[in-house]
């Protein structure tokens, strides 16, 4: 699946090569590791991601979804990606009493404080040899337009080291299976620059639960050419993809 051309027709440009950058990283570990069975997704929000991404993985729906919003996750069952999603706050499943092979959370845990208790809570719900598999940006990603305006626009409150990250994934029990960078600065620098036009977006996003795009055909004609380029480069660690693995 070419998913920069799949977010293009969802997204403002920024937003999708964020994205798709992150689902390509995913879909690789899904190869490399090639985990089956139940699918739990951590902070779903509107369904926005997975009703991209869940047409490679599953081929059907998410098992689960888990958001702190009611209105986002309305939007999401319309969606018809998930079988069931539940409003509570990752720091404490206790509601989900079913394991699961896999949980994803993408570009999920930069946003809660006392993010460890999250960790916890994965592994209740995990089963043996099941994998945790997240995304976040990392304090590398800390130029000083970010560290002046954008982690607050973005309500980063986690923002850690790659190796704060592992060692949090460690404390709770989980073994590292790897670590990579999603992003390439090429693609940075696209996403930094295409951000005034994707901020457009977002009075139809909280409003409608739906970004309001103009002529998502021409912007793929426009957009695709350019971030394929980028998409190509090596990728840094200002975001990262986490595989990590219950034994």
């Amino acid at each position: 699946m070419n998913f920069l051309q799949e977010f293009l027709k969802i997204a403002p440009y920024s937003l999708a090569v964020w994205r798709a950058g992150e689902a390509e990283a995913i879909n690789q570990a899904y190869a490399d590791f090639k985990p089956q069975g139940k699918i739990l997704d951590i902070g779903c929000g509107f369904g926005e991601f997975m009703s991209v991404f869940s047409k490679v993985i599953n081929g059907n729906k998410i098992d689960l979804g888990v958001d702190i919003c009611q209105s986002d996750i309305n939007e999401a069952l319309k969606k018809n990606v998930y079988e069931k999603i539940i409003c509570c706050d990752a720091r404490d499943l206790h509601q989900i009493k079913d394991k699961y092979n896999t949980v994803l959370a993408v570009s999920v845990l930069e946003h809660i404080s006392n993010v460890e208790k999250v960790f916890d809570q994965v592994q209740t719900v995990l089963n043996p040899g099941g994998y945790c598999i997240f995304t976040v940006p990392t304090n590398k990603l800390n130029s000083k337009l970010w560290t002046k305006l954008l982690h607050k626009t973005f309500k980063h409150v986690s923002l850690l080291s790659k190796e704060e990250w592992i060692k949090i994934s460690e404390n709770s029990g989980l073994t590292i299976r790897q670590v990579k960078g999603t992003i390439s600065q090429k693609e940075l620098t696209a996403f930094e620059s295409g951000l005034i036009t994707a901020l457009v977006t977002q009075p139809s996003r909280w409003l409608f639960k739906k970004r309001l795009l103009i002529s998502p055909e021409a912007r793929l004609k426009t957009f695709e050419k350019v971030a394929v380029a980028a998409v190509a480069d090596e990728k840094m660690e200002s975001n990262i993809l986490v595989v990590a693995q219950k034994i």
